[in-house]
């Protein structure tokens, strides 16, 4: 079943949740991604001891400046404007999460959360 007929056969009950499990697209926004994104990507350098004097980012705002700018740039709105795909971008969230210090994990973790499994484009059905 494609996703607006899934959209048309449920209407607006449980729709998130059945939409995330088919596959489809969700309600949380690019700018709603970039930030979620931001925010643990942040803490996994802080965690990492990456923000502070001498070190990647002075502070945890520079990191957050920078890091709001790459997922934008990762996610340009012209590709992902009302296109993320939530199960895939759960699955970069838990991603971000987990990476460990290290820059090998670090870029595997960049390609997990790339526009070509988080931003999708509307099916032709417009689903």
């Amino acid at each position: 079943m494609t996703c607006s007929k899934i959209r048309q056969t449920i209407g607006a009950a449980g729709l998130a949740a059945l939409l995330a499990l088919a596959g489809c697209s969700s309600g949380t926004s690019r700018e709603s991604a970039r930030d979620q994104a931001t925010t643990l990507t942040c803490q996994q350098f802080a965690t990492c001891m990456d923000i502070g004097t001498g070190k990647t980012y002075p502070t945890q705002e520079d990191c957050e400046i920078q890091w709001k700018a790459n997922w934008d740039q990762a996610w340009p709105a012209a590709d992902c404007e009302g296109k993320i795909d939530q199960g895939a971008f759960e699955t970069c969230l838990a991603r971000i999460r987990g990476t460990t210090c290290n820059v090998v994990d670090f870029f595997a973790t960049l390609g997990v959360c790339g526009k070509a499994n988080v931003c999708h484009a509307t099916n032709a059905d417009g689903g």
